[in-house]
């Protein structure tokens, strides 16, 4: 058997894998060989990562793994529009043929990855090897990535969307204008999303000349104003957050 490293997950309801192989082989990746998909009873449980013959496993390597793991999670963040509430990630279990102290190695490793996700789609497996392999091609991808994560490890709905809205800022806002995120929804965004549209409203903001800003826009300014709008709750705020997901996932991957 070849060494590999699993990863439990928990907190996803909903996401499985179409019926028939739940295991795929990696392409171009020096370690991993093939991922396998971890569920029962039609419950995601986590992922596998097989790694090749002869990879020796230290407490280095695990931490690159997980790195892809959360790069993964982060992916089917973005292309599987989840309801985010609380998740968990973490590498559970080591075989390494060529260590007889695999548990050491465990004992060395950051267990406190916190996501969360409900998932409600049966996807086939290969949609899950075209999420685990890509990568966005931003030149500061690694650093969004990170980024991304903590905003999905965000408990707290309202923190959780203005973290992503400032990461949205940082991406498509080169003068960290709220009208150049308009302006992005409207002119890149919306023309190329074949579902889950942004729609826009009238501002709020006490001006003579009103103008039209994007609902993501709307609704942060909603949150940011505190003013206890009855448009906010925490139902609304994680469907929004999900909308602003899906921009941000747009954002990372069309540079």
């Amino acid at each position: 058997m070849n060494p590999y490293v699993s990863f439990e997950v928990s907190g996803i309801e909903g996401v499985t894998v179409e019926k028939g192989r739940t295991d795929f082989l990696v392409d171009n990746d020096n370690v991993i060989e093939k991922v396998e998909i971890i569920q029962e009873n039609n419950t995601f449980k986590g992922f596998r990562f097989d790694l090749k013959k002869g990879t020796s496993i230290d407490a280095s390597l695990v931490s690159k793994l997980t790195a892809k793991a959360q790069r993964f999670a982060v992916n089917i963040y973005g292309k599987c529009n989840p309801f985010v509430s609380e998740f968990s990630l973490k590498p559970n279990q080591i075989y390494d043929p060529q260590n007889d102290d695999n548990e050491s190695i465990m004992a060395t490793i950051p267990m406190g990855v916190i996501i969360n996700m409900r998932l409600g789609i049966v996807r086939p497996i290969r949609h899950f090897k075209e999420m685990f392999e890509q990568y966005s091609p931003h030149s500061d991808a690694d650093d969004y990535y990170s980024l991304l994560f903590n905003a999905m490890k965000t408990n707290n709905i309202v923190a959780r969307y203005l973290f992503q809205y400032e990461i949205l800022l940082s991406l498509v806002a080169p003068n960290h204008c709220q009208k150049e995120v308009t302006e992005y929804i409207k002119t890149k965004y919306n023309p190329n999303a074949e579902v889950n549209k942004i729609g826009f409203s009238q501002t709020r903001k006490e001006i003579k000349k009103k103008y039209d800003e994007d609902n993501i826009t709307y609704y942060r300014n909603l949150l940011g104003h505190n003013d206890g709008s009855s448009e906010v709750n925490d139902k609304k705020t994680n469907e929004m957050s999900k909308d602003l997901a899906n921009v941000l996932f747009y954002a990372m991957n069309n540079v």
